[in-house]
């Protein structure tokens, strides 16, 4: 069976309508600023947010940021989104430039219009089991599994890759609806006899199509995360035709977790406004 993320995304999109229309009629529009290193074209990854944002009435604007600028040089532009009231979300995209201390920039979001994680601030409170905020991707994967109504309390599950967006969040997210979780990374001995223990797999390592058969058994549940674009294609870590025949449910790529991961986004922007705004907590949006 398919995972189709177009799926979960379009029902999703049919609750954001309704809420950003709500919120239009208090008079705010759901605005999300996008930070993207870069001086081109801007990436499918955000011309899917941008596209998404204006399907369910929200604001979406892209600054693009050359990958060669110090930490000093952007600190002025986050904080001007910070400081401004209208400006709800602020999202940087990775890959992030190595010249960049992450956790500084991180610090430099405020923990209000953080929606996907950034802040170490955010990140603890995920840790301590009172999120703020919810990476996105490790949210979508979680409300993909759900909407499919499949079964996650003691399930195995092993996810390859442990990065501070997807695969570290993501451990903490099973845990709390109690399956039993390893995770795995470029130091774990012997990977794909590991991986064959899982129930659930999820792969986000970010290396095309490394997950071949011999990682998964019979019957795996299989979450692919990753996505490398190579020429005009998005390839996901797994072998999808190959592992299909031994899975019992997959996520293509594209049509798998990126989708979810847009509308995720835009949940949390809509969570942002009501943090920002308490009073709109005591309302129903």
């Amino acid at each position: 069976m398919i995972l189709d993320g177009r799926a979960v995304q379009r029902e999703i999109k049919v609750k954001l309508k309704g809420e950003c229309e709500l919120l239009r009629s208090k008079g705010i529009t759901p605005n999300l600023h996008v930070l993207e290193w870069g001086s081109g074209e801007p990436s499918v990854f955000a011309k899917n947010i941008v596209l998404c944002g204006e399907e369910v009435g929200a604001k979406i604007a892209i600054h693009q940021v050359s990958p060669k600028s110090s930490l000093e040089e952007i600190r002025g532009l986050i904080q001007e989104l910070n400081e401004a009231s209208e400006i709800h979300g602020i999202l940087v995209l990775t890959p992030i430039p190595s010249q960049i201390d992450k956790v500084q920039l991180g610090l430099l979001i405020s923990p209000l219009k953080d929606i996907d994680a950034l802040n170490p601030l955010t990140l603890g409170k995920l840790f301590l089991g009172q999120p703020f905020f919810i990476p996105s991707t490790a949210k979508a994967v979680i409300k993909l599994l759900d909407f499919y109504r499949i079964q996650l309390e003691g399930k195995r599950v092993v996810i390859l890759g442990r990065s501070p967006t997807v695969g570290k969040p993501l451990s903490l997210l099973f845990l709390a609806r109690n399956a039993t979780v390893t995770v795995c990374h470029s130091y774990t001995k012997d990977l794909p006899a590991l991986s064959r223990q899982a129930e659930i797999l999820v792969s986000a390592m970010g290396v095309p199509r490394k997950v071949d058969r011999s990682f998964v058994k019979e019957g795996v549940i299989v979450i692919d995360v990753g996505t490398t674009v190579i020429g005009d294609k998005i390839i996901g870590d797994v072998r999808f035709e190959e592992v299909l025949e031994l899975a019992s449910w997959i996520t293509p790529v594209p049509g798998g977790v990126g989708s979810v991961t847009t509308a995720a986004l835009l949940e949390n922007l809509i969570e942002a406004i009501k943090v920002q705004n308490p009073k709109l907590q005591e309302e129903p949006i």
